[in-house]
């Protein structure tokens, strides 16, 4: 990325769901500690298109934006799950996390703590 290798397929439309290790830390806590069992989605609050959060990761770190290149390059570029993950991943909701134990990320978007780490 900071040498601006990573490029932004067109379109780049798959979300990717964020999450700080802290709040992974206490999710997992929680999990244990729970008489809940079952699967959670452990998520920040804002899923985010890829077109959205690489040029602002790139901004971040000093990098060039990344450049555009068709989606049926990314697969050959990238290897089949970035790509995937850049054009059509989508992204997971925390609903069943909050309500069954109770939980919410202590930083609700990945725009606020990126900056900030």
């Amino acid at each position: 990325m900071a040498r601006g290798r990573l490029p932004l397929p067109e379109p780049a439309a798959g979300v990717t769901s964020f999450l700080h290790v802290e709040d992974a830390a206490r999710a997992a806590v929680s999990a244990v500690e729970a008489d809940t069992g079952g699967v959670f989605n452990v998520v920040d609050d804002d899923p985010a298109e890829a077109a959205v959060w690489l040029p602002e990761y790139a901004r971040l770190l000093g990098a060039p934006p990344p450049r555009t290149v068709p989606a049926q390059l990314a697969e050959r570029m990238l290897g089949w799950l970035t790509g995937y993950q850049l054009t059509a991943m989508r992204g997971a909701a925390n609903d069943r996390v909050r309500q069954a134990l109770n939980w919410k990320p202590a930083t609700p978007s990945w725009r606020t703590r990126l900056a900030a780490d």
